[in-house]
């Protein structure tokens, strides 16, 4: 007979939280302690605000070092913040930010928004269609970020097209971008 704490706990764990390694996945929620849960947010909170103090590529890789010691590597919610820390300070998504994607096994809509968003900082507006082609054939539902980041390649590009079917699509899975909307048009 399953405890009532752990009932109450296990349908909290967030997809971000790395499972540890020696439990086989086997369809069921594994149980975490709820002491270890604070532990792993606190890491979390104490990684991000890390992040954001970060004014260069060698403090983000050192942050990600601590990252990847501390089992956070492959949080999509810790690594979908340093790949907008790494298009904030105008580093190469090309690079270092699709290495640090392609380690997350489970990235999140999140994580590929961030990617599409720094690509299209970058100016590699063909590499953000790309990535949200990969998005949508892996299953994964855009949001409004994610239309928004797409709008604003479609924009730049003057790609009106593209643009028209990115609206259908969001007005399809009920989207509001409207902002964005009238800066392409």
């Amino acid at each position: 007979m399953v405890s009532l704490s752990k009932k109450l706990i296990a349908p909290i764990i967030r997809a971000s939280i790395p499972i540890p390694k020696p439990i086989k996945f086997d369809g069921q929620i594994p149980f975490i302690p709820f002491s270890k849960l604070q532990e792993i947010k606190h890491l979390e909170s104490q990684l991000i605000s890390t992040l954001e103090d970060c004014k260069n590529l060698a403090q983000i890789k050192q942050t990600h070092a601590y990252a990847i010691r501390k089992c956070l590597h492959e949080s999509s919610y810790i690594m979908a913040k340093l790949l907008r820390m790494l298009s904030k300070i105008n580093i190469c998504m090309e690079s270092y930010g699709a290495r640090i994607f392609s380690q997350v096994r489970y990235p999140n809509v999140f994580l590929y928004t961030a990617l599409i968003r720094g690509y299209w900082v970058d100016g590699m507006f063909g590499e953000s269609v790309l990535v949200y082609n990969s998005m949508r054939k892996d299953g994964i539902t855009p949001v409004t970020f994610t239309f928004t980041a797409l709008l604003k390649v479609a924009a730049t590009e003057m790609n009106v097209n593209f643009g028209r079917q990115l609206h259908g699509e969001s007005m399809k899975l009920g989207g509001l971008v409207r902002i964005c909307l009238w800066e392409m048009f």
